[in-house]
């Protein structure tokens, strides 16, 4: 009985130095969870001239930014080469130190900008603004954003709609001869095909290759043009296209898609009329040709034309999505499907408004997805780039 006892008294004391502490050692604290790394830096925002003075291309290396600079940045054109996830890769250039080249003691100010890439060279071409007078210009790289040439007069164009600085007036695409076409609206004049005024649109090169000696003499016209009248334009293999707007009997707004194949089977041109009642967007690259992209009442509406002219895949009442898979995206676009493999540009119409918003470039690199937006006077970068099955933003935490 006693020794039970002992043991009874020892237990309840062990308990009682267990509740108040007794001898035993508090754990030692978790050491502190190490912050996330902040992510890869995108290039920073550059003040803008105009809601439209920038463009964003796809190069072998990343992609490139160019832009009308305001006065209180020195004014003129500038561009800077970014690395595939859109950080800085060189330094800012100047493009051209003013932006209306001849215009005496005013620089003038950008109002549009275009960027194409022919292969490893950067073309640029805007509209800048003297006084009344307003003219498209142009100059190419010798490689990359590197040593452009003189800048060339393009001729007179017009003046933007509303507050001109609005887009329409200027497309341009790369060749693989290494020159760069562009589309200029020109001044309107006297229609050919009937009578009355159109409105008219030219092209023009500028680089080495053929017809590279300024505005063709072959002049488009149009009798009753939307605003904007110049869509986009790009090429695809052996083909280029570009679009144009115009409006029918009926008062509907009307793509023409122009499609000029040089291929095997003999040159040929085509331009059908796509996405009729429907306000354009722009063009963006498709599997083989051109898709023409438009906003409708009940929402978005594409065409895919190929190169020889045909219709291909369409869309109508749809709305954008990108879902990923083995970390590359994949556009979705009613039952379009566009797969982002290599590196291409002119995909912002392609995109929701929540990923590239109204005015916005965007680019595929081969690692993300690039976009350039305007907000206010500035142009801000953003990137996104596959997590799983869909894309995040992954230039902010």
């Amino acid at each position: 009985m006693t020794s039970t006892l002992g043991a009874m008294r020892w237990l309840v004391l062990s308990v009682v130095l267990v509740a108040c502490g007794g001898e035993s050692a508090a754990p030692d604290p978790s050491p502190p969870v190490a912050p996330a790394p902040p992510p890869p830096p995108v290039v920073a925002a550059r003040a803008i001239s105009s809601r439209a003075s920038f463009d964003l291309v796809a190069l072998p290396e990343g992609a490139a930014l160019a832009w009308g600079a305001t006065p209180d940045d020195g004014g003129g054109v500038r561009a800077i080469a970014l690395d595939p996830i859109g950080g800085v890769r060189g330094h800012e250039v100047v493009v051209s130190d003013v932006a209306f080249v001849g215009g005496g003691d005013d620089p003038g100010s950008v109002e549009e900008l275009v960027v194409a890439a022919a292969g490893l060279r950067v073309a640029v071409a805007w509209v800048a603004r003297t006084g009344p007078i307003v003219h498209a210009h142009a100059t190419i790289a010798s490689a990359g954003v590197d040593a452009f040439a003189p800048v060339r007069d393009l001729g007179a164009t017009v003046a933007g709609a509303y507050d001109r600085s609005t887009r329409g007036r200027l497309a341009a695409w790369g060749r693989d001869d290494g020159s760069t076409a562009i589309v200029v609206r020109a001044p309107p004049g006297p229609c050919q095909a009937s009578a009355g005024e159109c409105a008219r649109f030219a092209l023009a090169a500028i680089g080495d290759g053929e017809g590279s000696g300024g505005r063709d003499t072959i002049v488009n016209e149009v009798r009753e043009p939307c605003d904007p009248l110049v869509v986009g334009g790009l090429a695809r293999g052996s083909a280029f296209f570009y679009g144009a707007c115009h409006v029918t009997e009926q008062g509907a707004p009307t793509t023409t898609l122009y499609a000029i194949d040089r291929g095997g089977g003999g040159a040929l041109a085509s331009a059908p009329d796509v996405v009729e009642g429907c306000a354009p967007i722009g063009i963006a690259p498709g599997a083989s040709g051109a898709i023409a992209i438009a906003r409708c009442e009940d929402g978005v509406a594409a065409q895919e034309v190929g190169p020889r002219g045909d219709l291909l895949g369409t869309a109508r009442a749809a709305e954008p999505r990108v879902v990923c898979a083995s970390g590359r995206p994949t556009i979705e676009l009613g039952a379009m499907r566009v797969q982002l493999v290599e590196a291409v540009s002119r995909i912002e119409g392609l995109l929701p408004a929540s990923v590239a918003p109204e005015g916005s470039r965007a680019v595929w690199t081969g690692d993300a997805i690039l976009v350039a937006a305007p907000s206010g006077r500035e142009v801000a970068l953003r990137r996104y780039q596959c997590d799983v099955d869909s894309i995040t933003r992954t230039d902010v935490r």
